[in-house]
């Protein structure tokens, strides 16, 4: 994401009250209150002040994140998206007790610094009774900084913000102060870090002049990818788990293994590989349920099953309530799980109130991936493909610059249907226009009485799309009318030509195709 930074007439707000009239609504009243007081000026704090009705306060607040926007002309905005990952990702890390993590200090400097480059955790957690134990005091009684634990973050070359005006490397320490867990920001360096959340503030107004927040039709729009912030994580002391809770799951993954699978329904697993723009390799994994089986997106389900390297030993076990989402008449279950290259085989269940229903397995043969040299993703054939709401995590399942693309895990389509091929490139070549060149040719298979007959389209010059918000990744694909098509099993083959560079990518699938339900 890409922030101009323009600077306007505007002071860093100061603490004093964020109270409004009463005749504004509490839940808008607690607004100025929460994480987004550290991004407010002293300006815009006084005209908050002096609202008097909910409608005012909505305009403030739609005004207050369009200022901020550094994309006006489009209706998502990536600054309010980025922030409020951010805010839960203090939540998750920061909090203390009953204080909320965005509401910290750290919170506070990851909104306006953003994540550092690289940090320090020094742990001093020696209990200040003079008794037993003697601490270090400065003049005014407290522990001195030494005597506490600290974390500091570093901002090295290429983490230094633009609004600095310097590209000098700089630090900030924070201090656990009350040894509860509650970072404070350290006396050490600590006029630098003021000085540069002010700039910030600043920085972040790239429409100072804008007096009110524009509108946009109101068509189906795709959502920001935000990148999670790489904070310093919160200390646990929970080991992985090594065997499961319910000993129905550990039965009923010994039943797979077996082939003993006739008291479960079939379940459908599709796996990819990905990587992000900073070089985080995962692997996404659906889990995907046919309307058959009888579940909704209510059903109370729990997602089980190991994965065992080429040796046979568990690498991994799973055991975590599944929120199942609907695909038109289907329901799937998916996440992103982290495994180093190699052979690997998974086997998976889906249990209903605890009761293990629905198995798979499923040979998993990960290479892992450069982020810098030219790739694809594995073709994946859907009907469901649909543009994201919320903000996209990089390393969210099967979602592409905001498009989530929705594996058909059996492979089955009505001939009702409109079958999808989508793949995903990464660094493709570019012309002298900085355009991508792809020649793609598609044919299908179907056997008929013993001979094989084969559609094949002529040779289409086509360019790779970029992927909104992930740099040097590309999606091709298009769609497959079936309505031609009669039930049987067939063969989709996907050449892609890369006229560019010359890479050449080849991808074979088969799929299946019913006639469509009556009624």
């Amino acid at each position: 994401m890409k922030l101009r930074n323009t600077f306007g007439a505007f002071a860093i707000v100061a603490i004093v009250s964020t109270d409004l009239s009463a005749a504004v609504s509490p839940d808008l009243q607690e607004w100025a209150k929460g994480p987004v007081q550290f991004l407010m000026t002293t300006e815009e704090l006084q005209s908050w002040k002096g609202l008097n009705s909910d409608a005012e306060a909505q305009a403030f607040i739609n005004l207050f994140w369009a200022r901020r926007d550094p994309t006006p002309s489009t209706p998502a905005n990536e600054y309010k998206a980025e922030f409020d990952m951010k805010v839960t990702v203090a939540d998750e890390r920061f909090s203390a007790g009953k204080i909320k993590g965005s509401l910290t200090d750290r919170a506070k400097y990851l909104y306006l610094l953003g994540a550092p480059s690289r940090y320090r955790k020094r742990n001093d957690r020696r209990p200040m009774n003079a008794d037993s134990e003697t601490v270090t005091l400065d003049p005014d009684g407290r522990p001195t900084q030494a005597a506490l634990s600290t974390e500091t973050w570093f901002y090295d070359q290429g983490k230094v913000p633009k609004f600095a005006l310097s590209s000098r490397p700089f630090e900030i320490a924070f201090i656990d102060q009350f040894r509860n867990g509650l970072y404070k920001l350290g006396r050490i360096n600590s006029a630098n870090a003021i000085d540069l959340a002010k700039k910030a503030v600043l920085a972040a107004i790239v429409s100072p002049s804008l007096t009110q927040a524009p509108t946009y039709a109101a068509k189906g729009t795709v959502a920001p990818v935000i990148t999670r912030p790489a904070v310093p994580a919160a200390p646990t002391t929970t080991a992985p788990a090594t065997s499961f809770k319910n000993s129905a799951f550990a039965q009923t993954v010994a039943d797979v293994k077996a082939g003993k699978t006739g008291a479960y329904k079939p379940l459908y697993s599709t796996y990819g590989e990905g990587v992000t723009t900073t070089g985080e390799y995962y692997v996404p994994l659906q889990l995907f349920v046919p309307k058959a089986h009888g579940v909704t997106a209510d059903s109370n389900a729990t997602f089980f099953g190991t994965i065992e390297d080429s040796n046979g030993q568990v690498v991994a076990l799973y055991e975590e309530p599944a929120k199942l989402t609907a695909s038109k008449e289907d329901y799937f279950y998916d996440r992103s799980i982290v495994l180093p290259s190699g052979n690997y085989k998974g086997f998976f269940g889906l249990a209903i109130d605890g009761k293990p229903v629905m198995v798979t397995s499923n040979k998993m043969e990960l290479k892992s991936l450069d982020k810098d040299l030219p790739g694809s993703s594995k073709m994946i054939l859907s009907n469901n493909i649909y543009p994201l709401t919320t903000a996209q995590m990089p390393t969210d399942p099967f979602s592409f610059g905001g498009i989530k693309v929705v594996p058909k895990g059996d492979k089955t389509f009505l001939n009702s249907d409109e079958l999808w091929y989508f793949i995903e490139l990464r660094n493709a070549g570019l012309d002298d226009t900085g355009k991508t060149r792809m020649q793609v040719i598609v044919e299908v298979d179907r056997t008929v009485n013993k001979k094989k007959v084969t559609m094949r389209s002529p040779p289409l010059d086509v360019p790779a799309e970029p992927l909104r918000g992930v740099d040097k990744h590309y999606a091709l694909g298009n769609s497959i009318p079936l309505a031609g098509f009669a039930p049987g099993d067939y063969v989709i083959r996907v050449k892609v030509i890369d006229t560019v560079s010359k890479q050449n990518y080849n991808f074979t699938e088969d799929f299946k195709v019913i006639g469509a339900k009556k009624g």
